[in-house]
């Protein structure tokens, strides 16, 4: 596949920890090597909004509290709210201009939201020792939805993050390398 005078989507997977924010960054830094930016777009940005908000006006320190969003996301979905979170994910797609970069798909119908042709979705992978020994406490889960209904999901890249960090970006410039390599300019 040719990539040629088109936005690029880029759509990172894996389970809680796996490292999936860091190969962002990593993805980001190498596509500059290439002249590419990305805009970084998350779904659960309006779950977050509402998070934050929550803290503020109970004048509590903001902490990322993992069950948390975990619970919200849930009941949007048992409710039949996912939609309106979607909504809100394609109102940023419309107002981005250029390369689109996710690293927060849970659920298979963000990642089949994403999957436009073109689409490029990377998994990244980390053993559970190494996941929970990243995670904040009372954050490890290994069973939650969010984390495991992605598990079969069919990807382009696989990612190994279970090394040094060194290991990872040359995993990453590996796979940017595959991907950049096809732009025609």
């Amino acid at each position: 596949m040719d990539i040629v005078g088109r936005i690029m989507i880029i759509s990172i997977i894996g389970r809680i920890r796996s490292g999936k924010s860091t190969v962002r960054k990593l993805i980001e830094q190498e596509a500059a090597t290439y002249g590419i930016t990305f805009k970084h777009v998350r779904f659960a940005d309006p779950i977050y909004k509402e998070v934050e908000d929550f803290y503020d006006r109970w004048d509590i320190p903001y902490r990322k509290f993992r069950p948390l969003f975990d619970a919200i996301g849930e009941v949007l979905a048992e409710h039949g709210k996912g939609d309106k979170v979607n909504q809100y994910f394609v109102d940023q797609l419309l107002h981005t201009r250029g390369n689109i970069i996710v690293d927060d798909c849970r659920r298979i119908s963000q990642t089949d939201f994403l999957k436009w042709d073109g689409t490029i979705t990377i998994r990244v992978n980390s053993d559970n020792t190494t996941r929970k020994e990243r995670c904040a406490p009372g954050e490890w889960t290994d069973n939650h939805i969010s984390d495991t209904e992605l598990d079969r999901y069919p990807v382009d890249f696989n990612i190994k993050n279970d090394g040094s960090l060194e290991n990872l970006k040359s995993a990453v410039k590996d796979v940017c390398k595959n991907i950049f390599s096809r732009i025609k300019t």
